[in-house]
């Protein structure tokens, strides 16, 4: 399964794989059940994760893919565990910073950190997840994440 054929969506919790787009939405596989259904977009809003990114202060955003291979080398080579999503603030801040050093602290809520995570663990349950090399400049800022915030959290 490719990175950029993984998708999240409005008012729907977790993460979906894009089997097929039509005009009025996509048929897609939800990555936690494996249930195929048809969600229309006039009623849901489709953000691909390669399209993805998180605020930064330096080079303005870092792509999501980017960040998901710099857990998946923390986890590895530092032998360093995920925090849970519901752990306090202070603790998702300081993991944030330890996978992404330039996070803009002004403009990634805790919110946002606790969807990485979430997100992350069920991207591990993924076999073969391919990732494609990515630039800032061929993604969305974190601005679409944060509108669906509440929404795909679960």
């Amino acid at each position: 399964m490719k990175f950029k054929d993984i998708v999240a969506i409005s008012g729907l919790p977790g993460l979906y794989e894009m089997i097929s787009a039509k005009p009025g939405g996509a048929t897609l596989r939800g990555l936690q059940d494996g249930k195929v259904q048809f969600v229309s977009n006039r009623i849901h809003t489709f953000s691909p994760l390669d399209k993805i990114s998180m605020y930064t202060v330096d080079t303005d955003s870092e792509p999501l893919g980017n960040i998901i291979q710099n857990i998946q080398k923390f986890e590895k080579e530092q032998n360093g565990t995920l925090p849970q999503a519901k752990d306090k603030p202070e603790n998702l801040r300081s993991f944030i910073k330890t996978v992404l050093p330039n996070y803009d602290e002004s403009r990634v809520y805790v919110s946002d950190i606790q969807k990485l995570i979430k997100w992350y663990s069920l991207l591990k349950t993924v076999e073969e997840l391919e990732f494609e090399p990515e630039t800032p400049a061929e993604t969305k800022t974190a601005e679409t994440a944060d509108t669906d915030s509440a929404e795909t959290a679960e």
